[in-house]
């Protein structure tokens, strides 16, 4: 029956003691409550970044990475304070403190005061340790050197270059001592795979720095690796001799093919004056023949052939 079944889970102890604990946890409740609302003093441990040096120079002493900051506040606010998702850092802008000195002294007390107060105005900043940072700056040795991209790639058949991948900025300045700067030939990007390419591509592609002494005037640089489809194309040219004492020289045939690729955007650009050949006697005059060579070509066209590269001469005298 359902009462039998209820006087089974009935308490058999003391009926009071229940009752007991709940007060207790009343009373706690209302303990934290109260102690919530007083105020406390607690030390709070930040983290220290430096930031904005400028790119002519470099701190030369040793810059501590924490600081502690003790505050005043309710512990409400303390406790969310603390248990908040804020990262608990300070950056220090240089430029901010006259960059341009040899020496830049922060005093960390009103920095962290300006910052805790804009967010929460009850809070109160009873002092830091250390209670400042004093940067010695130095002049740095600065050189310029060449960029060079770290990249792999293939292209598509009937696709090609039309010219060679580069970098914007193609160079950087490094900076810092100059037994390390010395040393150093060029800036490696960080390595970077490009599959079947048919067309321009383009990318950020992040610098390498050979030393964490070493500073760069850049972070990153543009790549660019110029790709088209290339278009294979026939000419017929016109060619001509003359040799100094000889009347007239009859080249058979004078005419020549040439056959030749072009990037599919260049393609209206190309015309017969486009290609200049010329007739060179080598080894060949005094056999009757001459070699055909290319002389000028348009930009970014590949020559093929050249049909016949030999001509028959024949000379007047």
């Amino acid at each position: 029956m359902p009462g039998a079944t209820l006087n089974k889970f009935k308490w058999k102890g003391n009926n009071a003691l229940p009752i007991f604990l709940i007060c207790v946890l009343i009373s706690v409740v209302f303990w934290i409550l109260y102690s919530l609302n007083k105020t406390f003093t607690y030390p709070v441990k930040y983290s220290l970044a430096v930031t904005n040096i400028p790119y002519s120079k470099r701190v030369i002493n040793d810059i501590p990475d924490k600081a502690t900051i003790t505050v005043r506040a309710r512990g409400f606010e303390l406790l969310w304070f603390l248990l908040g998702r804020e990262k608990k850092e300070m950056v220090i802008d240089v430029n901010s403190y006259h960059a341009s000195d040899d020496i830049v002294y922060v005093g960390l007390l009103p920095v962290f005061q300006s910052r805790l107060r804009a967010n929460n105005s009850s809070f109160e900043i009873i002092s830091t340790a250390p209670d400042s940072l004093v940067l010695f700056l130095s002049v740095k040795y600065v050189k310029k050197v060449p960029v060079k991209a770290d990249i792999t790639y293939d292209i598509r058949k009937n696709f090609g270059l039309y010219a060679e991948p580069y970098t914007t900025p193609d160079s950087v300045f490094v900076s810092g001592e100059k037994s390390i700067v010395d040393t150093i030939s060029s800036i490696k990007t960080q390595p970077a795979i490009y599959k079947s390419l048919d067309n321009d591509t383009r990318s950020t592609l992040t610098l390498i720095s050979p030393s964490k002494d070493v500073r760069l005037s850049e972070k990153s640089v543009s790549l660019v690796i110029p790709v088209d489809e290339f278009i294979e194309k026939n000419i017929t040219l016109p060619v001509s001799y003359k040799q100094p004492g000889a009347r007239k020289i009859l080249l058979i045939p004078d005419h020549v093919k040439i056959t030749y690729k072009v990037p599919l955007k260049y393609i209206d650009t190309i015309s017969e004056e486009s290609f200049g050949i010329k007739v060179s006697p080598k080894s060949f005059l005094e056999e009757g023949r001459l070699a055909i060579e290319i002389s000028s070509k348009p930009l970014h066209t590949t020559v093929s052939t050249i049909i016949p590269s030999t001509v028959d001469c024949y000379i007047e005298k």
